[in-house]
């Protein structure tokens, strides 16, 4: 999230995450985390942005 210039609080990752459909625990974990990132970078490659493969999985 800092490489694309976003808070990455807490509060805010919530909030993005409940944004983007997540429905686990919304507490910080790298559960949460790890889904929020991909989630991050599905959304870039949809509006253009060029993600590499190897960060997709």
């Amino acid at each position: 999230m800092k490489l694309l210039d976003l808070d990455s609080s807490l509060d805010n990752r919530k909030e993005l995450a409940t944004e983007l459909g997540y429905t686990g625990a919304k507490d910080g974990s790298a559960e949460m985390n790890i889904w929020l990132h991909r989630a991050v970078l599905q959304e870039l490659g949809k509006a253009g942005g060029q993600v590499p493969g190897k960060l997709k999985d």
